[in-house]
C-alpha cells in the first residue's frame, strides 16, 4: 500500500484556479499540503479527496509544492471517533501555533468556544467569513476562514440576508456542544508580513 492521506481541509485559490487540498499524512505521522486541479479531486473514476476520508497514493512528488504520482484511491470514510481521535492526538496550544517562524505552517488546534463570526472584504471585491473563538482559555478574534464549503455558503446567501443568517448561525455554533477543531495556516511573506487563516473546520 502506498501513501495514506487523511484530507482535512480544501481550499480553492481563486488567482490561480486551483485547489489547496491539506491532509494528514499517516506514513510521516504529519499535516501536508498539496496542490491540485479539480480533475485531481474528482474526476472519470469518481472522487479521490474529501474531508474526512482516507486516499491511497502510489506515489507523492514532495517538494515546496505537494503533488501525488500515478494512481489515487479514495480508499474509505473514517468515523467521527476516527477522526476526533487524530486531532486530539495532534493537537498544539493556540499561542505555540503563532509563535512558529516558519515560512509556512500547518496546526490542529481545538477550539473552546465560539464568540462571534464574520465577513471582511478582502482584495478585488471578494470577501471572507471570520470566526472569533477561545481556546486554551486565550482569545483570537477575526481570523479568516478559507474553508472552500465556509466561503462558498458565505458568498451564496444575498447580501441583504447574510448578517441575519450569521447571527443565526453563530447562535447554533455557540450552544452546539460537540467539539471544535481548526486546520489553521500562518504564512509569512517576504516582506516579514503574516497571515493567518482557517483553512478547515470540524465539529466532532
Amino acid at each position: 500500500m502506498g501513501r495514506e492521506l487523511l484530507t482535512l481541509a480544501i481550499t480553492h485559490k481563486v488567482i490561480q484556479d486551483n485547489y489547496s487540498v491539506i491532509c494528514f499524512d499517516f506514513n510521516k505521522d504529519q499535516i501536508i499540503p498539496l496542490e491540485l486541479n479539480r480533475t485531481d479531486i474528482e474526476g472519470r473514476k469518481g472522487i479521490y479527496f474529501d474531508i474526512g476520508a482516507v486516499t491511497v497514493l502510489e506515489g507523492l512528488r514532495e517538494a515546496e509544492i505537494n503533488y501525488p504520482v500515478g494512481e489515487k484511491k479514495l480508499h474509505k470514510y473514517l468515523s467521527r471517533e476516527e477522526i476526533k481521535a487524530v486531532l486530539n492526538r495532534k493537537r498544539i496550544n493556540v499561542e505555540r501555533f503563532y509563535r512558529f517562524q516558519e515560512n509556512n505552517h500547518y496546526s490542529i488546534i481545538k477550539g473552546s468556544k465560539i464568540t462571534g463570526i464574520g465577513i471582511q472584504s478582502i482584495a478585488n471585491g471578494e470577501i471572507l467569513p471570520t470566526v472569533s473563538f477561545m481556546s486554551d482559555g486565550i482569545s483570537k478574534k477575526n481570523v479568516y476562514i478559507n474553508d472552500y464549503r465556509w466561503v462558498q455558503f458565505i458568498r451564496n446567501i444575498p447580501e441583504a440576508n447574510r448578517v441575519e443568517v450569521l447571527k443565526q448561525y453563530e447562535t447554533f455554533l455557540r450552544k452546539n456542544e460537540k467539539e471544535i477543531f481548526f486546520i489553521m495556516n500562518k504564512t509569512r511573506r517576504s516582506n516579514g508580513a503574516e497571515f493567518v487563516y482557517i483553512l478547515g473546520m470540524h465539529y466532532l
